[in-house]
């Protein structure tokens, strides 16, 4: 998985970007608000991709 990670830092570079890495597997906003104890109304729009045998989410804010 580091390998897709490096990579996905290449294709940001210049950009402004965070990657964070969360192990806990959430099925919906609702879900991921309870875990992070924030309103539904701070949740944002994520793209999830699979990379190999892992998932990456792309955050849009």
């Amino acid at each position: 998985m580091n390998d897709k990670i490096e990579q996905l830092r290449k294709l940001c570079e210049g950009e402004d970007y965070k990657i964070f890495q969360d192990k806990t597997l959430m099925a919906n906003a609702r879900i991921g608000a309870e875990h992070y104890g924030i309103s539904l109304t701070e949740c944002t729009p994520t793209f999830i991709l699979k990379a190999d045998d892992a998932f990456v989410a792309l955050i849009i804010h």
